[in-house]
């Protein structure tokens, strides 16, 4: 019994702990990457710049879920989950110092890749926000309106002879 209710408790603040963060994403920066702009730097922003990516896809990707029905609640969290995004883009773009000239020649075509790429997220973003939310504003509810149509007419017909 002590078991269950430990485990219930765990259960319980994990749940508490993720809400939390999730709601309060920490503030703090990265360390900003050397005037030098060393191999390792460049190995560690490409990598937080793949990380983003992924993100940034998983997070457009779960739109779905406001498809099957329009609820506040869950528009809420896909809109928290994009400003949780954009603040770590943010961020990147900070740490790796992608606006300032660093580095000198030894990995400039690097880092102006890397800075390409993290504009370029960005802009697909805001983009693709902007079309998600004209979307979900011009078309979810008349999608919700066919699908209860839809049940209707199939509870008709089933009294059909």
């Amino acid at each position: 019994m002590s078991f269950s209710v430990l485990g219930s408790i765990y259960v319980l603040t994990s749940v508490a702990v993720t809400i939390y963060r999730r709601r309060n994403p920490p503030t703090t920066a990265a360390t900003p990457v050397s005037e030098a702009f060393t191999a390792e730097e460049v190995r560690t922003c490409v990598d937080e710049l793949s990380d983003v990516n992924f993100a940034l896809e998983k997070h457009l990707g779960s739109f779905h879920n406001l498809l099957a029905g329009y609820s506040p609640s869950e528009a809420q969290r896909w809109g928290d989950e994009g400003a949780l995004w954009r603040k770590r883009w943010s961020r990147l773009g900070q740490q790796c110092r992608f606006g300032e000239a660093v580095g000198g020649n030894q990995y400039r075509k690097q880092r102006e890749e890397m800075a390409r790429l993290h504009d370029d997220l960005g802009a697909i973003h805001l983009t693709s926000t902007r079309e998600l939310k004209r979307f979900g504003n011009e078309q979810v509810r008349r999608l919700q309106d066919v699908h209860n149509r839809l049940e209707a007419l199939t509870e008709a017909t089933k009294t059909l002879p």
